[in-house]
C-alpha cells in the first residue's frame, strides 16, 4: 500500500511538472509576441509572485547572511535577472521551436564553464552527443525563414547566460552557502534583488535612448514600458497569471527533484522539449520547412543520447585502480543540471524550464 501511494505521489509531481512547464512556455511566448508585453515587465511580474510565494512557504523567514554573503547575492542577482530578461527577449525575437532547440545547447556551455570556474572535467564520452545537438541547431536556424541575425545572437547568447547562472547557482547552493540557503530561501533572497536590478537597467537604458538621436532605436527598443501612459494600460490579470505560473514551476521543479532521480528529470525535460518543438511547428508556425523539422529531430535525439550517456556514467563510475599502493581519483560524475528552481524563471536554464 505504501509503495502504491509513493508511485501515485511521484506520478502526480511528474504530471504537475509537465503541465506547469508547458503552460509557462506557451504562455510566455503568447504574452511576448501576441499581447506584446515587455520582457522586463513580464520578468518583474514573475519575480514579485515568486517572492510572495516563497515568503509564504518560508513564513517570511529571511536567511541570516553576513555582509559579504549579501554582497555576493546582490551581484549574483544581477546575473539571475539578466538571464530571465535575456531569455524572454530571445523568446520574443525567435519562434518557439527555434528557441527550444537552441536551449538544448545548455549542457555544452555548462561543461565549459564548470571546467573554467570549478575545475570540473567532463569525459569526452559524455560530450560526444552534444555534436549532433549543435548540428541540429544549425539546421534549424538555416530552415528558419524569418530568423534575424539579432534574434539568433540573442537566443544563443541567452543560453550561455543561462548556463553561467546555472553553474554559479549550483556553486552557491552546493558549496558556498549550502548551510544557509535552500531552494526557497535562495529564491526569497534573489527575487527582490533581481527586481531592483531590472529597474536600474530599465532606467539606464531609458535615459540612454532618450538622449539619443536615433529615433528607430527608441521606437524598436520598447523601453517606455514604465511611462505613466503605457504603464496603466498593461493587462494586469495576464501578468498575474504569468507570475502565478512561475511560482508553480518552481514548486513543481523542487517537489519533483526531491521525489525522482536526475535521469527522470532529464527524460521529462527531453520529452517536454520535443512536445514543445513539434506542437509549435505544427500548430503555430505554418511556414515551417522540412530542413527545420530535421534539425529539430536531430537536436532532440542528441539531447536524449546525452542524457543516456550521462546517466550511464553516473551508474557505472570508473573503478579506482590501485597502482603501487596509490589510488587514482575518480572523475567527477555529477549532473550538469543546476538546481531546479534556478532554471528558467525561471525558470531556467535545463532543457528546461528553459524559458
Amino acid at each position: 500500500m505504501g509503495e502504491e501511494a509513493d508511485r501515485k505521489e511521484v506520478a502526480f509531481w511528474c504530471a504537475f511538472w509537465f503541465i506547469t512547464n508547458l503552460a509557462i512556455t506557451f504562455n510566455n511566448k503568447w504574452m511576448l509576441s501576441s499581447v506584446d508585453i515587455s520582457p522586463s515587465v513580464l520578468t518583474i511580474a514573475h519575480m514579485i509572485c515568486t517572492f510572495v510565494g516563497c515568503a509564504c512557504i518560508e513564513r517570511c523567514k529571511i536567511p541570516q547572511l553576513n555582509y559579504e554573503e549579501w554582497k555576493r547575492m546582490f551581484f549574483f542577482s544581477f546575473l539571475f535577472a539578466l538571464n530571465i530578461v535575456y531569455a524572454q527577449y530571445g523568446l520574443k525575437l525567435t519562434t518557439l521551436s527555434l528557441n527550444q532547440v537552441t536551449r538544448a545547447m545548455t549542457p555544452l556551455f555548462q561543461a565549459g564553464l564548470e571546467y573554467q570556474l570549478m575545475g570540473r572535467n567532463h569525459p569526452f564520452y559524455t560530450l560526444v552527443p552534444l555534436i549532433p545537438v549543435c548540428f541540429g541547431v544549425a539546421l534549424t536556424s538555416i530552415g528558419e525563414f524569418e530568423l534575424t541575425t539579432l534574434g539568433l545572437l540573442v537566443s544563443i547568447s541567452s543560453v550561455f547566460v543561462s548556463a553561467l547562472k546555472g553553474v554559479l547557482s549550483m556553486k552557491i547552493l552546493q558549496h558556498d552557502l549550502k548551510a544557509k540557503l535552500q531552494e526557497y530561501s535562495f529564491l526569497l533572497v534573489v527575487s527582490p534583488l533581481s527586481i531592483l536590478w531590472i529597474l536600474l537597467l530599465q532606467a539606464f537604458f531609458t535615459y540612454f535612448y532618450a538622449s539619443s538621436d536615433d529615433d528607430d532605436a527608441i521606437s524598436t527598443s520598447n523601453l517606455h514600458d514604465f511611462s505613466s501612459s503605457s504603464f496603466m494600460e498593461y493587462p494586469w490579470m495576464l501578468l498575474f497569471i504569468g507570475g502565478f505560473l512561475a511560482v508553480l514551476v518552481n514548486i513543481s521543479s523542487i517537489g519533483t527533484v526531491k521525489r525522482t532521480s536526475a535521469t527522470t528529470m532529464g527524460v521529462m525535460a527531453n520529452v517536454k522539449q520535443a512536445i514543445t518543438i513539434v506542437y509549435s511547428m505544427m500548430m503555430l508556425e505554418p511556414d515551417w520547412t522540412m530542413l527545420k523539422l530535421i534539425g529539430g529531430v536531430i537536436t532532440i535525439v542528441g539531447a536524449v543520447w546525452y542524457s543516456e550517456r550521462k546517466q550511464r556514467q553516473v551508474q557505472n563510475p570508473p573503478v579506482p585502480v590501485e597502482d603501487s599502493g596509490s589510488d587514482i581519483e575518480k572523475p567527477e560524475t555529477e549532473s550538469l543540471l543546476p538546481p531546479s528552481p534556478t532554471s528558467n524563471a525561471g525558470a531556467t536554464s535545463h532543457p528546461q524550464s528553459r524559458r
